[in-house]
């Protein structure tokens, strides 16, 4: 997965090339390390006396917790008293143990999230939006009488026209290169979905667009924008925002 987000979004990567004299180095420092360590505890053993350093450590003090004194300690088992008593002896790290385990969770979740939003995603636009089995391209505007040749073509049981058309789309100093795809008012193999991922009816007037083109443009329902067509007679002319709908596929900055 991250594999294709990076030839996706062409993020720039760092070549790793390893070598024996950097394993060499890791060695050597971890060695340096573990020796440094080893020596610091064995000098603090050899600056006391003997006497001092064959004492047997002092007994730890334990007072009555607040579980005792309210008479809520013969609820819980031993071992439940003791980490209650290990969490209020030593907070800090008591916090800093919650606080790395909510971390792992919180990664954990992430990658779990990722492979159920790749999925919706999926079974959004290919099972519920765009849901034909084939499309059928044409290198120039075909005229509706193609649709009956379609129909008659071994296997179809149903077909829908549409029609792309490369526009640019803009507003005041905003554009975006784009393509508008017109569709009849109701179809039931690509169907536009509303925000509720519901199936909608396209109005008879002005366009419909995806909510991240009109975040880049600054568009809203109701509002205008400047249409440049790119082929053809290259008509350029206003429309009408007749609604604003979610996109996973499209417009990506």
């Amino acid at each position: 997965m991250a594999r294709l987000y990076g030839e996706f979004f062409s993020f720039p990567f760092l070549v790793f090339q390893s070598s024996p004299g950097l394993y060499v180095i890791a060695a050597g420092v971890s060695l340096a390390a573990a020796l440094a360590g080893a020596m610091k505890a064995l000098l603090s053993v050899l600056a006391l006396d003997p006497a001092v350093s064959m004492r047997p450590p002092a007994p730890a003090r334990f007072g009555r917790s607040g579980l005792a004194r309210l008479g809520l300690s013969r609820l819980f088992s031993k071992l439940t008293i003791m980490a209650f008593r290990q969490l209020l002896h030593q907070p800090v790290r008591a916090a800093l143990t919650c606080l790395g385990i909510a971390l792992g969770v919180g990664l954990l979740v992430t990658a779990l999230f990722t492979r159920d939003s790749v999925d919706f995603m999926v079974e959004t636009v290919f099972y519920r939006a765009d849901r034909q089995h084939a499309s059928i391209a044409f290198g120039e505007t075909a005229q509706p009488s193609v649709m009956s040749a379609v129909r008659h073509l071994p296997g179809v049981l149903a077909s829908e026209p549409f029609l792309n058309v490369p526009v640019i789309l803009s507003k005041g100093n905003q554009s975006r290169r784009l393509a508008i795809t017109g569709k009849p008012p109701a179809t039931t193999l690509s169907r536009v979905l509303d925000a509720e991922f519901d199936p909608m009816v396209l109005p008879s007037e002005g366009v419909v667009i995806s909510e991240r083109v009109a975040k880049v443009l600054g568009l809203t329902r109701g509002e205008t924008a400047n249409v440049e067509v790119l082929t053809g007679r290259r008509i350029a002319t206003t429309v009408r925002i007749s609604a604003v709908i979610q996109s996973f596929l499209g417009l990506i900055r």
